[in-house]
């Protein structure tokens, strides 16, 4: 009996070793990791248009982040095209944009 409860012991600890987020009991961690995930989403979508940019493409408003309803703000200043988030503090950011000039997402 005790083999019995020692090797099932130890088959709970390697299953919740192999997948901790099975177990997940922290909501709090949860949350954060689900914010992280929204935003690093996020960065490959400004990624996207980055290179949409590099192209000499002008991208479609409304390829935004996910879980974001409302279009990112394209803004045209002469050879300039800078498209911004429209709500970067909802990533506990500051901006969060893209332009033709530096296809990378600045992140401030």
């Amino acid at each position: 009996m005790a083999i019995l409860v020692l090797s099932s012991a130890v088959l709970i600890y390697l299953i919740r070793l192999a997948s901790p987020y099975t177990f997940e009991f922290d909501v709090g961690a949860k949350v954060a990791r689900e914010a992280a995930w929204d935003l690093e989403d996020c960065l490959y979508t400004f990624l996207e248009i980055g290179e949409l940019l590099a192209e000499d493409q002008l991208p479609d408003a409304s390829l935004r982040c996910p879980n974001t309803v409302v279009d990112n703000v394209i803004r045209r200043s002469g050879d300039d095209i800078r498209v911004s988030h429209p709500n970067p503090a909802a990533f506990g950011l500051r901006e969060l944009y893209v332009t033709n000039q530096d296809h990378r997402p600045v992140v401030r």
